[in-house]
């Protein structure tokens, strides 16, 4: 008689803590953006302050540079802790303060194509949109940032419509994610074909 011998082993199976953790409370309020794909993991800080007369509310952003997951834990520069998965909610422990998991990344960014922020975009469905909209997807990015346009171009028209855009910044580089800037790219060179 032969015996047949099954061995189990248990699948890793990696958390994926990908969203927007809320920190603090009133004025040192903090969103942490954290984005998990595959092996690209972008990390943002996002809140606001008053400026110098206090009469205008300025949205700041601090990208970090190089944050590493470790299973659940997070190192960077600027920001280390801790995720947590419980029952009813996901959180980030920073120093004893919990950053709570508040929303998805698909309903935290502004614009008609968020995903331009939060995922990697390919060229097969870029192709799928005209040439407007992949000008428009490009250049939401930056006004997500506050980017000020070039004064009477049409992205200057097009995203003062927009009721959740408010210019603030001339140069919104160094605010970018990986991510981000991945997208740009594709995007640029798309439209350096499509002039061809």
């Amino acid at each position: 008689m032969r015996y047949l011998i099954i061995f189990l082993f248990p699948m890793l199976i990696l958390a994926n803590y990908s969203g927007v953790y809320h920190w603090g409370e009133s004025e040192n309020e903090k969103d942490i953006v954290f984005i998990q794909l595959d092996k690209t993991i972008s990390l943002q800080i996002r809140w606001g302050e008053f400026n110098e007369d206090g009469t205008k509310w300025i949205k700041k952003f601090k990208t970090v540079k190089n944050p590493i997951l470790k299973g659940d834990k997070l190192k960077s520069s600027d920001i280390n802790g801790v995720f947590k998965k419980e029952k009813d909610k996901t959180t980030l422990v920073i120093k004893n303060e919990i950053a709570i998991k508040s929303t998805d990344l698909s309903q935290y960014f502004s614009g008609k194509y968020p995903e331009g922020s939060y995922k990697i975009l390919t060229e097969k469905e870029l192709l799928n949109k005209s040439e407007e909209e992949q000008k428009i997807i490009k250049n939401e990015i930056f006004a997500r940032y506050g980017y000020i346009f070039k004064s009477g171009g049409d992205m200057e028209s097009y995203f003062n419509k927009q009721e959740w855009y408010k210019p603030e910044y001339k140069n919104v580089d160094e605010f970018l994610t990986s991510i981000e800037k991945q997208n740009i790219k594709l995007l640029l060179n798309l439209e350096k074909r499509n002039k061809k």
